[in-house]
């Protein structure tokens, strides 16, 4: 029982964090299509929260980083990397 209530209270701060975080996150499934994005990541993009769910990310991202975000997609599909991010 204490597992679970410690598994519930880390998902809720999770949740509180992704949601409030002041930097764009967007999860992508192994495909390259967005499986969540946050309300900053959206703002960033111009969309409305929801919209991107399903897209994929070469397709709403700038024609300059769609190499850089092939090949770090790459990588981690590999397992070479833990996650990437993207400056701007």
């Amino acid at each position: 029982k204490k597992a679970q209530e410690a598994l519930i209270s880390s998902e809720e701060r999770f949740r509180g964090i992704y949601a409030n975080a002041p930097v764009g996150i967007g999860i992508l499934d192994p495909e390259g299509r967005f499986t969540a994005t946050n309300p900053e990541f959206c703002r960033m993009l111009g969309h409305e929260e929801g919209d991107l769910l399903g897209k994929e990310v070469l397709t709403v991202a700038h024609p300059d980083d769609c190499a850089a975000v092939d090949e770090l997609r790459r990588r981690l599909l590999l397992g070479e990397i833990p996650g990437f991010t993207l400056d701007n």
